[in-house]
């Protein structure tokens, strides 16, 4: 015997299967949507991807560049090291001079750590200036001629030395330009015999040595020179000495 369907249980059943439907067409459609979201965002995800690769491969990079570059200048340090040891001259110490002007160079290292000397500088040798040669003349005053009347003239026997010398020889300097007269002075100076001189209209005329004067032993007494053995016809002070001269002055009675 057919059971008759209520209208209730009829409506019941298409909701059911209608949801069933609505569930599988959500799923299909969900399905769907889902697989095209993937499709579009594979793109997008691979280009990120790509993008970090290339961000971390640039880094990579970068960091492999900065070790060579590191390696490489250690490595130039210790190329310059081993130059500096090796060849000192090769190397300049100093930094780099200006354009145009001339390079220095320090003075080389001895190679090995040994100790090395460095090149003395040598100075020319300046000659030292010559002095001039001295020249010398010899000069002497006697009064031999009066010490032997000596006893004739009490009254000036106190300057009249009873040996006849009144300077011994005895070796004077040359200067330039200088006379008998002054070798009498510079000689006579020097050991504390007097000289008295005047100007005349011949020149200069010398009057007493040590005290002894022109007319003490006579009207015709006094003092002449001679030079080398000569008596010259001029003024003492007009006579130009040379070197190795000898000069005397004696007492004329």
């Amino acid at each position: 015997m057919k059971q008759e369907k209520t209208p209730g249980k009829t409506i019941k059943r298409r909701r059911i299967i209608l949801a069933a439907a609505l569930a599988v067409a959500l799923l299909v459609v969900g399905g769907f949507g889902y697989n095209q979201w993937q499709k579009a965002e594979a793109p997008v995800k691979e280009k990120a991807v790509k993008t970090e690769e290339v961000k971390k491969t640039g880094k990579t990079e970068k960091k492999e560049e900065k070790k060579e570059e590191t390696a490489v200048e250690k490595a130039e340090e210790e190329v310059i090291e081993w130059v500096q040891e090796e060849v000192p001259s090769a190397v300049p110490e100093t930094p780099a001079e200006p354009a145009g002007q001339p390079e220095q160079t320090a003075p080389a290292k001895p190679s090995g750590g040994q100790q090395g000397r460095t090149p003395e500088e040598k100075t020319p040798a300046v000659p030292e200036p010559e002095e001039p040669a001295v020249s010398y003349c010899t000069i002497s005053v006697s009064c031999g001629n009066a010490a032997a009347v000596r006893d004739d003239y009490p009254d000036k026997a106190a300057v009249i030395p009873e040996s006849g010398v009144i300077l011994g020889t005895c070796q004077v300097p040359i200067d330039s330009g200088d006379t008998v007269y002054e070798i009498l002075l510079k000689a006579c100076g020097g050991h504390g015999v007097s000289v008295d001189a005047r100007t005349t209209g011949f020149g200069i005329y010398v009057a007493g040595i040590g005290g002894l004067y022109e007319k003490y032993c006579g009207p015709g007494s006094g003092w002449m020179y001679s030079v080398n053995g000569v008596t010259p016809g001029t003024s003492c002070g007009n006579y130009a000495v040379s070197p190795g001269d000898s000069i005397l002055w004696f007492y004329v009675i």
